[in-house]
């Protein structure tokens, strides 16, 4: 009995990913892969329908198979897995399985999203469903992810990726198959997060880049490592303290200093190391009152508490990359109130370190810069080190946060999909490469050829979407970060089998995260039914072709122009073009729609040499074709672009 129950214990389960579970949607496709985990050497026999394959495990544990799932129907099913035991999922639909990706736009709920409440009564359909993937950065290949497959219903579909949701009803009404939706997102991540370092080696200071953004992270993790076991063996870890003493209107008055910040307490006659409170009485515009507030603290040498009016709102940690903190808007009563900070270290330049840009509150409409003259009164002093005794650990540079560093999330929330049979990937990423839009052309293009080549189901579907417009309309013609964004997404078209949604008449200039989900989805929808699925749909608005000189004026000629160009309102003038000589100076443009093209001038250029259309990061143009698409912004100039040295 002893011998049978340790045999037991040994013993391990045949085990599914969670991607292979209850409400599981696979792809209608003749090679589907499923994979799990087992004995070494274990036969495993995988059943879903009439299709049926047997393996073995691997030395490792490892056992993979191949489903032709072509005809079997759409189902539901259920999928089967023998070996010792026997681990069935149940519900599961053959279909239209698409990797929804990106940052926050992509990740923006549904419950969220303009007209929200009139969708939810709709959203009953068992054949559309969701998996969402946890967040996890890694720094190495991971081979699973958590999360759980859950069937659109009224009371499920506000968590639904938006964007995501709009796309895949689209989608299921359209085919009248079922259609599962991947959604891998995490908000504020660049595309170098996204993309497998290895993906970078073309390219020399991607390369470069991506191995500084790991090493740093590396350093930093040993550096904590080093940091607390020096803090324990010192004895010079934190005290408790009763806030109220140092932070309420009844506080003691007494021995409280001016401090210069930033800069170092020690300048202040205030202990170097140990416990300091800081405050500072602020001012803000009455629009404020109300609404949220950022509060970012520059770089701690320590901990930090942050305190608004006596309430605590946020703390850090040494381990704490980014200093900043929100203020609930519910406690933001008055444009008066006060700021205060303990900030905790274990070991001199106690302080906010000099030369701190992010030193500042962010409320609605502006923002307040903090450098200046502060309050301060030392909490408790630690005794100077002792002769001998170790020398702190030298805290290096914060690094990005883990979700920003190359190739994080492609281990942790990619790596773990693939070899998933899908039938293509849906992205909406780009804000957080918003100064670095030169690069983004070669990274993103990467990004894409790798994933592709790491799945090995050759260059499947990769429709993306622009960026819309968003923030203050351009006071003049010129340059815009955000235009030079969109450019390059527009380059990545050279690759085989992608599409693009142009977004341009869909942001919000106050809201970098816009609530019209619903065109987002419903356009890359169009792309997905005729490129992927060849539907007689239109998908794209005009896209410029070509332009000619004539005199001082300029044609230029599209592509894309279902039923002719047109503009909205149907009665307005051509808006969002600029002109400009040899000389590169920019002027707003005249412009008119004359026999399937756009003719432009502008008195200040006599002699014309380029055009742009929709330049800015929120530009004001309104050129459309029949369909109601809108033209995609461009340029017809080669000139340095200004994000040309902003570098990962």
């Amino acid at each position: 009995m002893v011998l049978l129950a340790a045999d037991a214990c040994l013993r391990a389960d045949v085990v599914l990913p969670s991607l292979f579970s209850t409400h599981a949607v696979l792809q209608s496709a003749a090679r589907v892969p499923v994979w799990g985990k087992a004995d070494p050497g274990e036969a495993v026999t995988v059943t879903l329908g009439k299709a049926h394959a047997d393996t073995v495990a691997g030395a490792d544990g490892k056992w993979r198979v191949n489903l032709d799932l072509k005809s079997v129907g759409a189902g539901p099913f259920e999928l089967v897995v023998q070996g010792r035991n026997r681990v069935v999922a149940n519900d599961v639909f053959v279909g239209q399985v698409w990797v929804c990706s990106g940052q926050s736009n992509m990740e923006f709920q549904l419950r969220t999203s303009a007209g929200a409440a009139d969708e939810y009564p709709k959203a009953g359909n068992p054949s559309l469903r969701q998996f969402q993937v946890a967040k996890v950065a890694s720094p190495m290949p991971l081979d699973e992810v958590k999360g759980a497959w859950v069937v659109a219903t009224p009371e499920s579909v506000p968590s639904f990726s938006a964007v995501a949701y709009y796309f895949g009803k689209n989608l299921q009404h359209a085919l009248d198959m079922p259609v599962g939706l991947i959604n891998s997102s995490w908000g504020g991540t660049p595309v170098e997060a996204w993309t497998r370092t290895g993906a970078f080696d073309p390219d020399a200071d991607l390369k470069a880049g991506a191995q500084t953004a790991r090493a740093d992270a590396v350093a930093f993790k040993e550096y904590l490592s080093r940091y607390r076991d020096w803090v324990q063996q010192q004895n010079r870890a934190d005290r408790s303290f009763d806030a109220a003493a140092f932070n309420a209107e009844a506080k003691d008055a007494v021995g409280w200093v001016p401090v210069t910040l930033p800069g170092t307490f020690a300048a202040a006659g205030l202990p170097d190391a140990g416990a300091v409170w800081i405050e500072r009485k602020i001012t803000l515009p009455s629009s404020a009152v109300g609404a949220g507030l950022q509060v970012w603290f520059g770089d701690v040498n320590g901990s930090v508490r942050l305190y608004w009016n006596g309430v605590p709102f946020g703390e850090g940690g040494p381990e704490t990359t980014v200093q900043r903190y929100a203020v609930n808007p519910k406690n933001v009563v008055a444009a008066e109130g006060v700021l205060t900070a303990r900030i905790y270290n274990a070991a001199g330049a106690g302080g906010i370190a000099s030369g701190q840009a992010r030193f500042r509150i962010d409320y609605k409409g502006g923002s307040l810069q903090l450098a200046g003259e502060w309050q301060a009164k030392s909490e408790y002093a630690f005794p100077p080190l002792a002769a001998g005794a170790a020398v702190a650990p030298v805290k290096p540079t914060p690094p990005l946060f883990d979700h920003n560093v190359a190739g994080y999330l492609f281990d942790g929330m990619i790596h773990p999909l693939i070899p998933l049979a899908i039938a293509g990937v849906i992205w909406y990423q780009g804000e957080h490469n918003w100064n670095r839009g030169w690069q983004y052309r070669t990274a993103f293009r990467l990004m894409i050829t790798d994933w592709r080549r790491q799945w090995g189901q050759g260059d499947f579907p990769f429709y993306f979407c622009q960026l819309p417009n968003y923030g203050a309309p351009p006071a003049k013609p010129g340059n815009s970060n955000w235009a030079e964004v969109r450019e390059s997404q527009a380059a990545a078209l050279a690759l085989p089998n992608t599409g693009m949604a142009v977004l341009i008449d869909v942001g919000d200039a106050g809201n970098i995260h816009p609530a019209d989900k619903r065109s987002v989805g419903d356009r890359l929808a169009l792309v997905a039914l005729a490129k992927t699925y060849g539907k007689n749909v239109v998908y794209s608005g005009p896209v410029y072709a070509s332009q000619k000189i004539e005199g001082g004026q300029v044609r230029i000629d599209f592509s894309n122009t279902e039923s002719g160009l047109a503009t909205r309102p149907a009665s307005s003038p051509v808006r969002g073009f600029m002109i400009c000589g040899s000389d590169q100076k920019w002027q707003w443009a005249e412009a008119r729609i004359e026999n399937g093209a756009v003719v432009v001038r502008s008195p200040a250029v006599s002699a014309p040499v380029a055009v742009r259309y929709a330049w800015a990061d929120n530009p004001d143009c309104n050129l459309y074709n029949g369909a109601g698409l809108p033209a995609a912004p461009f340029r017809t100039d080669t000139f340095p672009v200004a994000s040309l040295t902003h570098k990962y």
